[in-house]
């Protein structure tokens, strides 16, 4: 009993570690998250097409979120970063591209200017 216990636990833990391979380190995983991405906000954030992986260099091309009166759209995201670096450093991004960034802000409750919330990270940022 003991045996296939063992067994079983090591081949759920290879499983496991496969799906995440296919995930991050696909360009099928890479789409496949974007659709996640979009089921689990409600429809809120929408990616057109996708291409790379996680593991390196990504694009985006359509990228939209919407929340209600609030719009921001951008035609073309490129992001080139370190994933490796996360294990010691924090967060490295070499270079982030856009091209065809709109933004489109409903009407405010309140006559106050909009203020930008303090951003406290778990890891740190470094941009190349």
């Amino acid at each position: 009993m003991r045996r296939l216990l063992l067994w079983f636990l090591l081949v759920s833990l290879l499983l496991t570690a496969s799906a995440t391979a296919l995930l991050i380190g696909t360009e099928q995983g890479l789409k496949t998250l974007s659709a996640l991405a979009s089921s689990l906000s409600g429809g809120r954030v929408r990616v057109g097409s996708t291409s790379g992986t996680l593991l390196g260099t990504l694009q985006l091309n359509d990228l939209r979120y919407e929340d209600g009166a609030d719009r921001v759209g951008i035609e073309h995201l490129a992001l080139r970063w370190q994933p490796r670096e996360l294990f010691g450093n924090g967060v490295h991004i070499e270079s982030v591209t856009a091209a065809g960034v709109r933004v489109a802000l409903g009407p405010s409750d309140n006559d106050e200017p909009l203020v930008l919330p303090d951003l406290s990270l778990p890891l740190p940022l470094h941009i190349g």
